[in-house]
């Protein structure tokens, strides 16, 4: 602004003022795109039962010609074994549904509401933070361990805050790449980091299961909060590590390029999945923006 005075782009104190308008309705007001969502799940080829679970939830307001959309997509993997890691996974997104819905889509919709990415972060923190307490009491009263990754992106417009758990990951999807939003908590990517192996040996390595970050774990467990921009036609996917481990990325970037009907892109990467093997429980939410 300040080298837009200097050079007379900005003359005059309306000028000043518009431009000032301008910064804060970019920061505050989130460009409106349409959400078009497909999910699917399935219990893999080896499994004999499914202990993942998702949510997504869209929500859309069209007023005096004003249109706006918020969303929440969430994936969890649970852990512990049969009726404890499918317990585990539904207690951790209907914990962190719960918050964002009473915290973020209720004063959302207000008339005068206005986005504040800050606030965004802090309540997707806490979302994840409430579904890990969520899972902590149920497992101190069953006396089970049990756990669960989760990955989940709360939408506003064309603003994305995703939170990430372990190891189910939430990609970017735009012009025909994928680029991984979330970091996964495991030990062979923590090798990676250091050197010690490379990253195709993600998917081979004899550890490749071992998570260092869960939900369940303990109380003061450490959330990643990633902010990203949107824009149309790009895609969000939220997958638990069944489906990622078996397809890879290259593969997912071909099917993802094959359709544009989400839905039948979640059947389609399922299946592929347990073509390649189903080796684990698959959960896929993929959510296209136009």
């Amino acid at each position: 602004m300040l080298r837009e005075m200097r050079t007379g782009a900005i003359s005059s104190a309306a000028d000043l003022a518009d431009r000032l308008q301008a910064i804060v309705d970019e920061r505050t007001r989130p460009t409106a795109l349409r959400q078009i969502v497909g999910a699917h799940t399935d219990t893999g080829i080896v499994r004999d039962h499914n202990e993942d679970s998702y949510l997504t939830l869209s929500l859309g307001l069209d007023n005096d010609s004003q249109r706006q959309g918020w969303g929440i997509y969430i994936v969890s993997d649970g852990m512990g074994g049969h009726a404890a890691g499918e317990l585990a996974s539904g207690l951790a997104i209907r914990g962190a549904a719960e918050l964002l819905i009473s915290g973020y889509l209720a004063g959302a919709i207000g008339h005068e509401a206005v986005y504040d990415e800050e606030a965004a972060r802090t309540l997707v923190r806490q979302a994840v933070l409430q579904a890990n307490e969520a899972i902590i009491a149920e497992g101190h009263a069953q006396g089970n361990d049990m756990g669960a990754t989760m990955t989940m992106a709360l939408v506003s417009g064309d603003r994305a805050i995703v939170g990430n758990v372990g190891d189910s990951r939430t990609y970017l999807y735009r012009e025909g790449k994928l680029r991984r939003i979330s970091k996964d908590h495991s030990l062979v990517m923590r090798l990676v980091e250091l050197g010690q192996i490379a990253d195709e040996d993600i998917y081979t390595h004899p550890q490749r299961n071992a998570v260092l970050r869960s939900l369940g774990d303990k109380s003061n467990v450490e959330v990643d909060v990633f902010s990203e921009r949107l824009r149309p036609d790009d895609a969000l996917l939220l997958c638990s590590d069944g489906q990622w481990e078996m397809t890879r990325d290259a593969e997912m970037e071909r099917i993802l390029a094959r359709d544009a009907d989400p839905q039948a892109i979640c059947e389609a990467l399922v299946a592929a999945a347990n073509q390649a093997g189903g080796e684990d429980n698959i959960s896929v939410v993929l959510v296209r923006f136009a």
